[in-house]
């Protein structure tokens, strides 16, 4: 371990965190352009934090369509593919991908438009040693699944699997109130265990429609539900007793949804934390501009604890048509049709002591002519990192579409500031990766950086004293200092947690980290970048 003595004679001021606009903490893009002719890349994700299952879907002449489903490992920050999952049971298997769950080495991959019928199965796929293979095919057995769309939501938490039949008719006749069909695993696989169903009678609920599960809680919305003769929906939570699930609450809003609002249809759940979209709500006489409903599980049960809106709420703009959570971060998707600047954007909103506070929002990157593009249609967040569909179609015509892989910043606060440089910017430093020592995949990342070569420091505190024409943003009783790195526009530095540079990372440490760089134009010949504090785990 070196020490990197700096020193300053200005008085020692600790900076409070300011919310990012547009970070530039896009990790990498996958592009559907080169998989072939009318080919739809990105139409659903899933992800674990280091698995990625990504839908494709193939439209052939004639309007049918086959649906694959392409598999990624995370390598670093970038996703590396692995593997093509073709719809095993063509052309029977109507829907293949349209939903999809992974856990370690099982993926879950739905087909809710199976023939005859449309009564949906799930096939669970294991991977071995030569890549991922169906282990079981889920049938959707028993009374009432016919024609339910079984499987139109997957969700695997441990050893429960639960899949959503929407439209199944759990009292004859009803018409469309939806369950959800609980499994448990077995030494045999998975079976059946338990199907759950909304309070009380009713018709076209929907109840499924909206599911997730996270350790031993679930909510699940109903975006039909009827009060007083309007379509306002509804969302309940259950709770597992360790043999079978129960009602454990209803989610109500403070005011109540209109009628058609879609509440329920989109839910997360994370601890005891759930969020309900109401994509379609009117927000400011503004139609279909959305918001989405945070309740906190308390002493006195579930109560609403934030209504959130996009930063600048659009008509038509379906606020809340994804939802994800990790780690105390929510990313909620919109199509954001109303801006002419933007085609889709994902808010990522951040629990803080006072609530829940807007970080940042997400736009596309780069340029399109399409004005169909929904970027952020689907979001999934794990282990600090984000997948954002960008879908793009147009009517008669096919546009491959991408995905982004960004990095929440999750457990990272931003303070001090730096100065532009010769680059004609300021620098700003990033931590990618995971904050886990154990996933070992962590990166330094500094942006706005002259070419030449630049270094990497750390220490336990935060100041605010002159560094040259910048400022000096880490302290401590040492400074921990990487080796040198090249600098061209932006550098960075792969952390190994076993070298003399990264042993003071430790789970449950905090360190502050900022960027030094040569800068000629500086008067100093050198300049510095802003700061960022990390807590690993």
């Amino acid at each position: 371990m070196r020490s990197l003595a700096l020193s300053s004679t200005v008085l020692l001021a600790s900076l409070l965190a300011a919310p990012r606009a547009d970070a530039q903490h896009l990790l990498s893009t996958l592009s559907g352009d080169g998989l072939g002719d009318r080919m739809q890349f990105g139409g659903n994700v899933e992800w674990d934090g280091e698995t990625a299952a990504i839908r494709q879907v193939e439209t052939q002449l004639g309007g049918n369509q086959r649906n694959h489903v392409r598999m990624y490992e995370r390598d670093g920050v970038s996703l590396v593919f692995t593997e093509l999952l073709e719809d095993p049971t063509l052309p029977y298997s109507i829907g293949f991908g349209a939903s999809m769950a992974i856990q370690a080495d099982e993926l879950v991959v739905s087909a809710p438009g199976t023939l005859p019928g449309f009564h949906g199965q799930l096939y669970v796929y294991r991977r071995f040693v030569g890549g991922w293979g169906v282990d079981q095919i889920v049938y959707s057995n028993g009374a009432g699944l016919y024609g339910s769309r079984f499987g139109s939501t997957v969700k695997l938490e441990g050893d429960v699997l639960m899949a959503a039949a929407p439209f199944a008719d759990v009292t004859p006749g009803s018409g469309s109130e939806g369950t959800v069909v609980v499994h448990e695993r077995q030494p045999g696989g998975w079976a059946e265990a338990q199907r759950l169903t909304m309070p009380g009678p009713g018709s076209s609920r929907f109840f499924g429609m909206g599911l997730d599960v996270h350790l031993d809680g679930a909510v699940i919305g109903a975006p039909g539900h009827e009060v007083g003769g309007e379509r306002t929906g509804g969302a309940w939570v259950f709770r597992s007793t360790g043999s079978t699930w129960a009602l454990e609450g209803e989610l109500q809003p403070v005011v109540p949804p209109e009628d058609e609002s879609k509440f329920g249809d989109v839910v997360a759940i994370e601890g005891d934390v759930a969020a309900v979209a109401a994509w379609a709500a009117t927000v400011d006489g503004l139609t279909r501009a959305g918001r989405v409903h945070v309740f906190e599980r308390t002493v006195n049960g579930w109560v609403e604890t934030a209504n959130l809106t996009a930063r600048t709420p659009g008509a038509l703009d379906s606020f809340g048509l994804s939802l994800s959570f990790s780690q105390g971060v929510l990313a909620i998707g919109s199509r954001s049709f109303s801006r002419t600047d933007s085609e889709g954007e994902v808010h990522v909103f951040r629990r803080d002591g006072s609530g829940w506070q807007l970080d940042e929002v997400l736009l596309p990157p780069g340029p399109s002519p399409n004005p169909f593009r929904v970027f952020g249609g689907v979001v999934s967040a794990a282990d600090g990192a984000l997948l954002v569909a960008d879908g793009r179609t147009v009517l008669g015509q096919i546009d491959p579409g991408d995905v982004q892989l960004y990095d929440l910043d999750v457990d990272t606060t931003r303070h001090c500031s730096s100065t532009v440089n010769a680059s004609g910017a300021a620098a700003t430093i990033f931590g990618d990766g995971s904050r886990t020592i154990a996933a070992d995949r962590f990166r330094l990342r500094a942006e706005n950086v002259p070419t030449g070569f630049g270094l990497f420091f750390h220490g336990a505190a935060r100041v605010d004293l002159p560094l040259g024409a910048g400022r000096l943003c880490v302290g401590g009783p040492s400074l921990v200092r990487s080796p040198a790195v090249p600098a061209d526009g932006s550098m960075s530095l792969d952390v190994d947690f076993n070298a003399p540079w990264g042993a003071a990372l430790a789970p449950g440490a905090t360190r502050s980290f900022q960027a030094w760089f040569r800068d000629g134009a500086s008067g100093f010949g050198f300049q510095s970048s802003d700061a960022v504090e990390i807590t690993f785990r």
